[in-house]
């Protein structure tokens, strides 16, 4: 059973915290948190902060307030919740009475992320190689080389005459605050467990032999642990990886460059696929198409897919979003499926399925299952939506039969006439419809509407992205 059915909206719940959020701290959870836990657990948390400020003497609240606020149902508010805690911003604690504590935790300052190995790399693998060095080169600033510089502060004693018996005897106010913020909660993340089957010495054994500072790598234990759970890699692995981010010339290593590596790495095991071991497609029909599906065809395959979509949005009076930009270039850097294939996957929405934009959900849920499917070309996915259509039908024609006839009950004498001329007029009307539904006739039309929209701009349109 899923842990969220246990959790109700009309459950109580209190915010308690050891501080308040900085404006540095939340520059932090937007730039650098955002993008790892996502909208919902951004704004979830963002909403928290906003209540415990204006909170007063740890006001009960139940959980509705907060469903109805984020416009979310209870399995959004507990997957939110769930990466909040993994991501180190929120403790949650609860008694026998189902009444929850919900504890926020300050975001690590900027550099405090960068220094956090699981963070860093989450946010790297989130993000991209080249967002993660933009948001670097952003947010963290350049030291001034102080190397000709000499240090002329002052420390505090220097400055500010206190009694010494007061130091040797910490007054009892002194004492009593000191108490009250020793067991406070320090920012950070939740870390992980050690691996047992990763062997850190082994990586150690494999180096002693090449250029590289041990010293150095032993430092950074934690970062190189993060990336064996993150991405699997074996000791031999570990250690090829540690060499190239370690620089010949003074065998320093680079724990971002090693981070950097292993992204590209992963990165292009998932794209660079052998074409001849993937599936191939294995359509339902005859695969003919006819000459209008014949047109969608060269069309995907003539234009790349931003001139393609930027050509079916003008048909329709709409025009290219950013998001749409995004979401064609981070599949085709992820997936295996070509040009052609993402055109068809654009045009299923927005021509067949009438969208008004590409959702990035919906676009990467159906370039997924056709790249699954073994999906090639154009020709595969005509075929694919042909048959996602036939089987739609069936369902619908299923579903109708499935209707139990009503009883019929004997008329009275009076009433047999009116419901003879009803019975006339119904089937007349049936007959009509059912001359008007000829499957063969409504999709030549449904697909010469669909080629007079898009047509014109296949002759005219000039390529103004180019991927």
């Amino acid at each position: 059973m899923e842990e969220w059915r246990n959790i109700s909206p009309q459950d109580n719940f209190i915010l308690t915290s050891d501080y308040f959020i900085s404006d540095l701290e939340r520059k932090a959870l937007d730039i650098l948190y955002q993008p790892i836990i996502g909208i919902n657990a951004y704004a979830l948390i963002n909403n928290l902060w906003r209540m415990y400020e204006r909170d007063k003497d740890f006001e009960l609240h139940v959980n509705f307030e907060l469903l109805a606020y984020l416009n979310i149902d209870i399995q959004a508010f507990y997957e939110a919740r769930l990466k909040l805690e993994g991501a180190g911003l929120v403790k949650t604690y609860v008694n026998d009475n189902h009444r929850y504590v919900y504890k926020l935790i300050k975001p690590l300052d900027i550099n405090q992320f960068f220094n956090d190995d699981l963070l860093s790399v989450t946010l790297l693998q989130t993000i991209g190689e080249n967002r993660y060095e933009d948001i670097v080169n952003d947010v963290i600033t350049d030291n001034y080389d102080l190397e000709k510089y000499n240090d002329i502060s002052k420390n505090f004693l220097q400055v500010f005459h206190i009694k010494s018996s007061e130091l040797s005897n910490t007054p009892k106010d002194v004492s009593e605050a000191k108490s009250l913020v020793v067991n406070s909660t320090k920012p950070g993340t939740n870390d992980v467990n050690s691996d047992d089957d990763f062997d850190f010495s082994l990586v150690l054994s494999i180096l002693e032999q090449s250029f590289v500072n041990i010293s150095d790598v032993k430092k950074n234990h934690h970062l190189i642990q993060s990336e064996h759970l993150l991405y699997g890699i074996n000791e031999p692995e570990m250690a090829r990886f540690i060499e190239k981010a370690t620089n010949v010339n003074n065998n320093v290593f680079d724990p971002n460059k090693l981070k950097l590596l292993v992204d590209r790495d992963f990165a292009n095991n998932n794209v660079d696929l052998n074409e001849d071991n993937r599936k191939s497609y294995v359509a339902n029909d005859d695969n003919n198409l006819n000459q209008g599906e014949k047109q969608i065809v060269n069309m995907a395959k003539e234009f790349s897919p931003l001139d393609f979509l930027q050509g079916l949005k003008k048909q329709v009076d709409g025009f290219v979003h950013d998001n749409e930009i995004r979401t064609i270039r981070d599949v085709m850097d992820v997936s295996v499926l070509k040009p052609e294939v993402i055109n068809m996957v654009t045009y299923h929405i927005i021509i067949d399925q009438k969208k008004s934009g590409l959702s990035r959900n919906l676009f990467t849920t159906i370039a997924d299952n056709w790249s699954q499917k073994g999906i090639r070309t154009a020709e595969d996915a005509i075929s694919e939506i042909r048959n996602r259509k036939k089987t739609s039908d069936e369902k619908k024609r299923e579903h109708k039969r499935s209707y139990r006839k009503p009883i019929k009950e004997e008329l009275p004498d009076w009433a047999k006439n009116n419901d003879a001329k009803d019975n006339s007029v119904k089937k007349d009307k049936k007959n009509t419809q059912d001359k008007d539904s000829i499957p063969d006739e409504s999709r030549k039309k449904e697909l010469e509407d669909k080629l007079k929209r898009i047509r014109s701009w296949g002759k005219s349109e000039g390529r103004q992205w180019k991927i």
